[in-house]
């Protein structure tokens, strides 16, 4: 039997993002990631347990066993008090609070509502990203912005 249900994520316009920083990627040297330039020079020192790709401008960064998010200075925008956390696309990154699943915004927002115990991030490949989600009941679908999910059970 299908449900429909609305999922309503509110996307807020992510404005004033700062300035692009240039290709920055992670290296590893003596446990801790930094990050090098395009030029391979190191641009921030490793002192980090782990480190994402930057993307629009944030990197997710591990210290003292939690993540959050960095800029292109090293410094945090998002302290570190995630689980575990994705990259950004969109102007949203997935991460995990105590086991769960959250959409959060570059402010730290989570836009997604409670009782999704399982959320997929699905890149669109030239269409909108979605996500794939799972309630604590076990009922699945789709969402993407502003759209209704089909659930099943």
């Amino acid at each position: 039997m299908r449900l429909l249900f609305l999922l309503a994520i509110l996307l807020l316009p992510v404005l004033g993002q700062g300035q692009p920083v240039a290709r920055l990627r992670p290296f590893l040297h003596d446990s801790r990631y930094g990050y090098l330039d395009s030029a391979g020079a190191v641009r921030l020192a490793p002192r980090f347990r782990a480190a994402g790709e930057f993307a629009e401008g944030l990197a997710p960064v591990r210290e003292q066993g939690l993540y959050g998010f960095i800029d292109g200075s090293g410094a945090w925008v998002l302290p570190a008090r995630y689980d575990y956390a994705t990259s950004f696309r969109q102007g949203y990154a997935l991460v995990w609070v105590a086991g769960r699943p959250q959409l959060i915004t570059r402010q730290g927002r989570n836009v997604l509502p409670a009782g999704l115990q399982q959320v997929e991030y699905m890149p669109g490949e030239g269409r909108p990203d979605y996500l794939r989600v799972r309630t604590a009941a076990g009922r699945q679908g789709l969402a993407g912005v502003g759209i209704q999910v089909a659930l099943r059970n």
